[in-house]
């Protein structure tokens, strides 16, 4: 299976993934995701395609697109009382439903890191909402350790 990045022709079926995403969401945690007509415009997503710093990772099975990735290269500078670090942020990522169970997550997540490795970042990093124990489980079997938790309470 060979992951490829998008093209501008690619907006119509990305967008799709990510509204399914954002169904997934809010239904994880519906008082923090709203449901949103668009996730992400068309000239937002060309202005990630020609950002060298972005890219959207794509995973074809067949004749359609069976997942997606919105990857960022982050440089944090080193600050008082942290190190300075570049690491493959991964805004979203997105397996279809009717598409899991067949490893292409797998294959998806080692294009991500094979993206950062080109790009020399020290690491990938990631959120994933506290409710969403089937991702949770994944990163971790890949070897993603959790870093911080956020906490909030309603006032």
């Amino acid at each position: 299976m060979t992951v490829r990045s998008a093209t501008p022709a690619d907006y119509e079926v990305v967008e799709s993934i990510w509204q399914a995403q954002n169904e997934y969401h809010h239904a994880l945690e519906p008082t923090r995701i709203r449901r949103a007509e668009v996730m992400m415009s068309r000239d937002a997503f060309i202005e990630v395609l020609e950002n060298e710093h972005k890219d959207i990772l794509l995973i074809p099975v067949d004749d359609t697109i069976a997942g997606a990735a919105l990857l960022e290269a982050r440089f944090i500078k080193q600050s008082n009382n942290a190190f300075a670090k570049d690491v493959a942020f991964v805004q979203e990522i997105c397996v279809l439903p009717a598409h899991r169970g067949k490893s292409l997550g797998q294959t998806l997540m080692g294009a991500i890191e094979e993206w950062g490795r080109e790009r020399r970042l020290g690491s990938v990093e990631l959120n994933v909402w506290s409710r969403n124990e089937a991702a949770i489980g994944f990163y971790e079997a890949l070897g993603f350790a959790s870093l911080r938790i956020e906490y909030s309470k309603p006032l």
